[in-house]
């Protein structure tokens, strides 16, 4: 019962770290990819107070491309990259975009409609391997002391002395 009651969390923890590692892969898999000359069409930073504990703010954008003479509208900044609670975390990115005339998109040669405008190992990715590591860690540390809280503790009684 003990593992049982371990292993969830455990398993859970290893879900989001494996989900943690795919986005940190993701973002970096565009530096391969082909480019196109993107038109940026909408970018903003936009508010959004519905969940708990404050505003989250996130970057509103669109841009159309044209691969192989099809026209495609894509809104990805970098894969993983999310909201953040400052709003003047998206402002650089937001100051470049809006004084730009275009600007390069990734897009998968796969898949042209799927598409990024940056890569790399952004913030948005770090935290995320950061606090999947740390969930685990922390699994691994309860884990460890409930299951040595546990034992018996036979060191002290084949060291003990007795007449």
């Amino acid at each position: 019962m003990f593992f049982l009651l371990s292993g969830l969390p455990f398993l859970a923890c290893v879900i989001f770290l494996i989900h943690a590692i795919r986005t940190v892969q993701r973002a970096s898999g565009p530096a391969r990819w082909p480019t196109a000359v993107a038109t940026i069409t909408k970018c903003q930073i936009k508010s959004d107070s519905s969940g708990e504990g404050g505003p989250a703010y996130k970057l509103d954008l669109q841009y159309h491309y044209m691969v192989a003479d099809k026209r495609y509208t894509g809104s990805t900044v970098a894969f993983g990259y999310g909201s953040t609670g400052r709003a003047n975390g998206h402002q650089p990115i937001v100051d470049a975009l809006t004084q730009a005339e275009r600007v390069d998109v990734r897009y998968d040669p796969a898949h042209p409609a799927v598409s990024t405008l940056t890569f790399g190992l952004h913030r948005s990715a770090k935290v995320m391997l950061a606090f999947a590591i740390m969930l685990v860690l922390i699994v691994v540390g309860f884990t460890t002391i409930a299951f040595l809280s546990y034992q018996d503790d036979v060191t002290l009684l084949r060291n003990l002395s007795v007449h």
